[in-house]
Order: C-alpha cells, then sequence, then structure tokens
C-alpha cells in the first residue's frame, strides 16, 4: 500500500496499490493502481513493463480514466485478496 485516501463518512474508500503480474510470455507489468472500494473501480496511474530478463521496455506515467471492477477480472481478484469481497 501506498496512500490511503478517507472519504466523507469517514470510511477508508479509496487505497493506491503497486500490482505486479508476470504473463506466460515472461513479461512482468507493474502498475500503480488507485481502488476505490466503495465505488468499485480501479485506475491506471503507471505503468512498466518489463521483459523477461528485466529491462524495462514500456513506461506510462498517464494516468487512465477510472474503470469499473467487475467479476473474473484482475481488479476483482485484487479486491478479493484485499478485502475478502
Amino acid at each position: 500500500m501506498v496512500s490511503c485516501y478517507v472519504c466523507s463518512r469517514g470510511f477508508l474508500c479509496r487505497w493506491l496499490w503497486s500490482v505486479k503480474i508476470n504473463n506466460v510470455e515472461g513479461f512482468t507489468y507493474i502498475y500503480t493502481v488507485r481502488i476505490d472500494r466503495k465505488e468499485k473501480t480501479w485506475t491506471e496511474l503507471d505503468t512498466t513493463v518489463y521483459s523477461a530478463s528485466g529491462v524495462a521496455l514500456l513506461s506510462s506515467k498517464d494516468a487512465q480514466k477510472p474503470t469499473k471492477i467487475e467479476e473474473d477480472t484482475m481488479g476483482a481478484e485484487v479486491m478479493q485478496a484485499l478485502w475478502g469481497k
């Protein structure tokens, strides 16, 4: 966890996380994402892609638009691991 925010009701609603994903080709993706637990949205804030040998191939600091976290997605898996929901 990098940071958290408190919403108007006093609950922790939005969290910043670093998420590391390895795919079958050997590439590693590291995302910094904001997860809004209440709204169930996922916003990619920056992304870096590494080759199997650890060389950075692509880096983007452009924040994406929030996306709704749907069932059977990476965002749903992260929410399940963090909050059990």
